[in-house]
């Protein structure tokens, strides 16, 4: 089925974006544990496809699809981090967004992200956001300020608010 994305005939990609869709949030697993490997680069144009496909029919344009404490990887950059807040439009000043190279559309959500092994804290779109299927924990110097624990691959947060 993904020899099929190459085809040229729209039709047969739409139906196959359509069919991998279908897999939900397991689609990365799925794709990653393949009796023949994908390359990286190729699982992640395929989630980009599904996504771009979600975007197009509306679905999860405006509909908040990550929450506080779950933890994600960016489709374009590859950083792993959690969600730590969460806005249901880009809030930035026009400026920022100007000086954003992909420019993502500012009517979706938009999270903030504490970025793994770093002391970075991201603000994401969320076209840009994938379900992270590794469910090892962050590494953070503000995790302890925002999360009271780690369970199950998922921070719980404590009410401590976000500065806005």
């Amino acid at each position: 089925m993904i020899e099929l994305l190459k085809e040229d005939d729209t039709d047969i990609r739409k139906n196959i974006v359509r069919q991998l869709s279908a897999f939900g949030d397991n689609l990365d697993n799925e794709l990653r544990n393949l009796n023949e490997a994908i390359p990286e680069e190729k699982v992640m144009e395929i989630l980009k496809l599904v996504s771009d496909y979600h975007l197009q029919l509306g679905i999860g344009a405006t509909e908040q699809l990550f929450v506080p404490g779950q933890i994600v990887k960016h489709r374009r950059y590859s950083y792993r981090g959690v969600i730590v807040h969460v806005h249901t439009k880009c809030m930035a000043e026009e400026s920022w967004y100007e000086n954003n190279r992909s420019k993502p559309e500012k009517n979706q959500p938009w999270y903030y992200v504490l970025v793994n092994k770093t002391v970075q804290v991201t603000y994401a779109a969320q076209c840009s956001l994938w379900f992270d299927s590794d469910e090892s924990s962050i590494e953070h110097p503000l995790i302890q300020r925002f999360f009271i624990d780690f369970k199950d691959g998922k921070y719980i947060r404590n009410r401590f608010p976000w500065p806005e």
